[in-house]
């Protein structure tokens, strides 16, 4: 447990040696050592167990719930006793019910933790008066809390939403210890609540429920004969969540351990026969798990295969399987028919989101290689210009179909300011159609594309939005909105065209020079740029492209 203190507690490089070292089979001892003891590093943790270093605060409005700055909240949790713990939540009745209730709306329809019942026996437990509360349901009301307050900043002060979290955190090896099924749980929403701003303490967390999910048996086909077959399925739902957010994490920030074993899509299908005939919201969760894994598949290949024909090919492949085996009635096309629900549109919109994403990580796969070999002097073979111009295309045309498809859920009415999908997506979109521009600019090329520039424009719109609670949505409309307006100006071509070889796609064309739309070109190459060395290669910089 003294790992675990380091986890919570500790800096993110703690965390990441922590991670690194665990997967490497390190004796926990040895481990330890260099880190300190819990007793000499308590003290200097206790400020941060509230409020982590790496996220500033937000001003706050009047419409946050008045309790939120009481002074037995703000600051380090009293975990006393479990009595005490409890008494300090009855006093927040008011903001726990607006927790919970923005935790269902906000991630029960793709990342599933909590069923309705759940929720609603985990609060009614927590404002109980004549009873004494675990305090591992402590934990678990603290998490549904954790998660909650973070998609409503504008009624819930950040200060206590890391309240819940920290409260969370230390209680997590009281959960692991008396209910670990339940603690499977825990890690998928401390998961959720680091995924933006933590990548390292986000990855551990599901690396630590994964464990204890595979030492009870939920990544295996079938239940052990101990486990009640309606449990195991319930808590195989939670696994799959865990699974989308390490896709999404190794793909999407362009994070993989070195070590990393390979997750199946057996996995992922265990026990529902793919949830071909199981209902909606299963279903959804399910292909979300699926393309998540194989998303995080290309990335393994990306980091270990180099460009070619046929590895191009094989990625596109696993994608197109994946469209084709979708159930016809939420495919992308249906959506919209009067027989399906509000609900069930908005996730399905955002499960081809993330498919869309995919395909936009082939993109940024091709041009990273792209750049990569032009660092180290070498011409593209002639066998790959097909293969990448097409990826170019498709990415191109995905950028521009995810925009779409954000834009539906943010005037549906589905988008969170806090949703790291919405995020990236807007933040990705952006950037692809934005290279586009200026690279046809630089290029001699028609000004028919600056058409696409709407779409940027609402891709930021979305940036901003969510820019308003989110800070990393802040920092990348901020370094957008520059080069989106430097691209509303264009009208003609600027500048002298750069050698290159005949027939290049124009996405891969050199943009020497150095006017400040050579400079902006260059800068979408670098936000668009994933490192495909290993960890002691990636310090070069983007310099020729």
């Amino acid at each position: 447990m003294e790992l675990l203190w380091h986890i919570q507690h500790g800096t993110d490089t703690d965390a990441q040696t922590i991670f690194s070292r665990l997967r490497e089979g390190d004796d926990p001892s040895a481990i330890l050592g260099p880190l300190g003891t819990k007793a000499q590093r308590e003290n200097a943790s206790t400020e941060s167990a509230a409020v982590p270093h790496s996220r500033p605060l937000h001003t706050h409005t009047k419409q946050h719930i008045d309790l939120a700055t009481s002074d037995k909240l703000i600051g380090h949790p009293d975990l006393s006793d479990s009595a005490t713990l409890s008494a300090t939540l009855r006093s927040q009745g008011d903001v726990l019910t607006e927790a919970f209730s923005i935790f269902l709306k906000c991630t029960s329809s793709i990342f599933h933790v909590y069923t309705q019942e759940e929720v609603d026996a985990l609060l009614s437990k927590s404002l109980e008066t004549d009873t004494q509360t675990p305090l591992s349901t402590l934990c678990e009301v603290c998490a549904v809390a954790a998660v909650g307050s973070r998609f409503s900043r504008s009624r819930i002060s950040p200060e206590l939403g890391e309240y819940y979290s920290s409260v969370t955190k230390q209680l997590l090896d009281e959960c692991i210890e008396k209910t670990p099924l339940q603690a499977v749980k825990v890690c998928a929403l401390l998961a959720m609540c680091n995924i933006i701003n933590k990548a390292t303490a986000a990855f551990a967390y599901v690396e630590l429920g994964l464990g204890v999910a595979r030492i009870k048996g939920l990544l295996e086909r079938t239940p052990h004969a101990h486990m009640d077959h309606s449990i195991w399925l319930e808590s195989k739902k939670v696994v799959k969540s865990l699974l989308a957010c390490r896709g999404w994490l190794q793909a999407t920030l362009s994070y993989i351990p070195e070590t990393e074993p390979p997750v199946r899509l057996e996995d992922v299908d265990g026990g529902d026969q793919c949830c071909l005939d199981c209902e909606d919201q299963t279903l959804y969760q399910t292909q979300v798990a699926r393309l998540t894994v194989i998303k995080a598949g290309i990335f393994q290949q990306m980091r270990s295969i180099e460009f070619s024909k046929e590895s191009s090919e094989a990625i596109r492949l696993s994608l197109s399987q994946w469209l084709d085996q979708v159930p016809e009635h939420i495919r992308l096309e249906n959506l919209g028919k009067p027989t399906v629900s509000p609900e069930a549109h908005i996730s399905g919109l955002y499960l081809h989101s993330f498919y869309l994403g995919s395909r936009m990580l082939v993109y940024r796969w091709i041009l990273s290689w792209i750049i990569q070999i032009r660092q180290e002097g070498i011409v593209p073979p002639p066998e790959t210009k097909n293969e990448s111009s097409r990826c170019a295309d498709e990415g191109l045309i995905a950028a521009k179909e995810s925009v779409v498809t954000l834009w539906n859920i943010y005037e549906g009415g589905g988008a969170v300011r806090h949703c790291w999908l919405c995020i990236f997506q807007a933040y990705l979109s952006c950037c692809i159609i934005l290279h586009d521009v200026l690279q046809r600019a630089l290029h001699g090329q028609s000004t028919a594309h600056l058409d696409n520039l709407e779409l940027a424009s609402r891709s930021l719109e979305v940036l901003a939005w969510t820019g308003q609670l989110d800070a990393t949505a802040k920092q990348y409309h901020a370094s957008l909105s520059p080069i989106y307006a430097l691209a509303t100006s264009l009208s003609v071509q600027v500048g002298e065209s750069s050698p290159n070889p005949a027939n290049e796609h124009v996405h891969f064309r050199v943009t020497n020079g150095t006017s400040p739309l050579h400079d902006a070109a260059r800068k979408l190459s670098q936000m668009l740029y994933v490192a495909l060395k290993p960890e002691q290669e990636r310090e070069r910089t983007v310099s020729v492209y």
